[in-house]
């Protein structure tokens, strides 16, 4: 029953955010689609997989994160179970009700996004790892110590370093996004009830900018916040040697709404190293930096 399941799951499964890590020789790979997709985790070079939270309704939590889990774990990569990005007290309270069952789950750990859920699972879940996600600013090595001090296994890069910052930093046990769709902002006010009315139903709205840009906004119905994307990725594929160069141990790529087609294309042009094929793309802040 579950070998056909996960057959079936490693080419259509519907995700709503898939991670998958690639030590600089791995891959970790986020996904977040709203389609279905064809995911190839039999590739030697995926080793971790991050599952987002927001796949999941509350009613089937726990069943369904332990089919996907089960699935990753028989394809042998690790899985993890990335945390909302506002852990607000009932989020909180939630996770309460089900962590005695996602403890009897054979996942590797969990991805945090801020401070509360940073100390709910080290007093939850001891022997879980935790890796930081890029929002939980481990921008140079001070603040990178205080997370790896309380208890941190990993790190997600801040995607504000540009090349010189990121040379500067002790790299050893970080990450570095190198495709995705980065997100501009989190917001509590949502877009698809202020544009047609609540109907509890995850989605993606878009919005137009003066220069005919499209953000797309993913609204997290279950934890009610919106969270608004650029309009193109970030893609590092030309800067492959200047990443190698800095020490970092895993590079990840996020996916977050693309059609198979384009996911086949960001895979092969990562393995080429080169960003040809992909139509439009930004170096993020890798160059320039914030200011």
């Amino acid at each position: 029953m579950k070998k056909s399941m996960c057959a079936k799951w490693f080419e259509i499964k519907l995700w709503k955010k898939l991670i998958i890590l690639f030590p600089i020789t791995f891959i970790i790979i986020f996904v977040v689609l709203f389609e279905t997709a064809p995911v190839n985790l039999n590739a030697s070079n995926i080793s971790e997989i991050y599952i987002d939270s927001s796949k999941y309704g509350r009613r089937d939590f726990v069943k369904e994160f332990s089919d996907d889990v089960f699935c990753v774990n028989n394809a042998e990569k690790k899985a993890y179970l990335a945390l909302p990005v506002i852990f607000r007290r009932s989020t909180r309270d939630y996770f309460e009700t089900i962590s005695d069952q996602l403890k009897k789950i054979d996942f590797e750990g969990f991805i945090v996004r801020n401070y509360e859920e940073f100390f709910w699972v080290k007093t939850r879940f001891a022997g879980k790892k935790i890796v930081t996600d890029h929002n939980m600013y481990t921008y140079n090595d001070m603040a990178k110590s205080m997370f790896f001090d309380n208890g941190a296994d990993a790190d997600t890069m801040p995607l504000e370093l540009n090349q010189k910052e990121i040379n500067r930093r002790n790299n050893k046990g970080s990450q570095m996004i190198i495709y995705g769709y980065y997100p501009l902002m989190v917001s509590a006010q949502c877009v698809h009830k202020n544009s047609y009315k609540c109907d509890r139903t995850p989605q993606i709205t878009y919005l137009k900018d003066r220069y005919n840009k499209i953000f797309p906004v993913w609204n997290n119905c279950s934890e009610c916040y919106n969270i608004i994307y650029n309009s193109c990725p970030t893609v590092l594929f030309n800067n492959m040697q200047k990443i190698k160069n800095a020490g970092i141990d895993a590079l990840r790529l996020d996916f977050t709404f693309e059609k198979p087609e384009e996911i086949d294309t960001v895979m092969v042009a990562f393995e080429s190293n080169s960003a040809d094929g992909i139509k439009e793309y930004t170096n993020g802040h890798f160059k320039r930096g914030v200011e």
